[in-house]
């Protein structure tokens, strides 16, 4: 039985260990990248806004901001993160070869 609990049981208590320590680090350094803060949001619908009034992006990216809105104001900062990481990240469409 001790066997089993130091071959079984210690390693998997350490890596939990390791794992609840670095977690909260990572998802800090995530918030802070792109985070729900008004700047953030700014910079999202400045992009949006800069596309052209014909690229297909443009109607998604209202949609992430509108889900951003909706995340933040519900209280749910990493969805809200995770809208404005997806319009940060727009780039126009390109058009479709003929």
């Amino acid at each position: 039985m001790k066997n089993i609990f130091r071959q079984l049981v210690l390693p998997a208590a350490a890596i939990a260990a390791i794992a609840f320590t670095t977690l909260p680090a990572s998802a800090a350094k995530m918030h802070a990248a792109a985070g729900c803060s008004s700047d953030n949001i700014a910079k999202a619908e400045a992009i949006v806004d800069g596309l052209p009034d014909t690229d297909t992006n443009k109607q998604t990216g209202y949609k992430e901001m509108t889900d951003a809105n909706e995340a933040l104001v519900g209280g749910k900062m990493g969805e809200c993160a995770a809208h404005l990481s997806k319009v940060m990240h727009m780039t126009p469409a390109k058009p479709a070869s003929m």
